[in-house]
């Protein structure tokens, strides 16, 4: 078939396929009507299908057997599952929703990585999150945590800091098992009231 006469079969078919939309024809009839044109429009291998983008296009629906359908709702592409629920729409703006309604979302990278990027930002958010890896590494030009408790707990901890390191509490509490050790070119303590050293004994120098 020449390339005009595709294009010209190609919008026909598109027209009946809008047309078979409507409620007063028989849901088998429409059924079966469809079967037919989709089989037609399948044949028209390297169409021009500019005339199926119109500002009504028809209804199509994918289903696999299990239910899980795919649809035009509006300006979106939408799948939803078997009981009506979404579980991915695409929108015209290029934002995508990604739902997982009943059970998990498994996100995997069997020989991969998984990489999230956000130009604007990445934000998660749960009531509980757990990271399970054996290393962790952040690399960031700022690091800022807002916590109401923090619990840290490690078999040796380790921290080179360049510059100052400050602590600012209305109490700090250093509990050694065995021994506190504290060592630098000078030795300042600063208390502006009392000072209190107590030991059963005590050398100086």
């Amino acid at each position: 078939m020449k390339p005009g006469r595709r294009t010209r079969a190609a919008c026909r078919i598109a027209q009946l396929l809008q047309a078979m939309g409507g409620e007063e024809r028989p849901a088998a009839a429409r059924s079966a009507d469809a079967g037919g044109l989709a089989r037609g429009v399948h044949s028209l291998s390297g169409m021009n299908t500019a005339c199926l983008l119109t500002s009504s296009p028809p209804t199509l629906e994918l289903q696999t057997a299990t239910g899980v359908a795919a649809s035009i709702e509006g300006d979106a592409l939408a799948v939803r599952d078997r009981d009506g629920r979404l579980l991915l729409e695409v929108r015209a703006d290029g934002s995508i929703a990604l739902s997982a309604e009943r059970g998990d979302l498994h996100l995997r990278a069997a020989r991969g990585r998984v990489r999230i990027e956000g130009a604007s930002g990445v934000h998660v958010g749960a009531p509980h999150i757990v990271l399970e890896t054996p290393h962790l590494r952040q690399i960031v030009g700022v690091l800022e945590t807002h916590a109401r408790r923090i619990v840290e707990k490690a078999r040796d901890a380790y921290r080179d800091v360049e510059g100052t390191s400050q602590l600012r509490a209305s109490q700090v509490r250093i509990v050694a098992r065995k021994t506190l050790r504290a060592l630098g070119e000078r030795l300042r303590l600063r208390a502006a009231e009392d000072a209190k050293v107590q030991a059963e004994k005590i050398y100086l120098g």
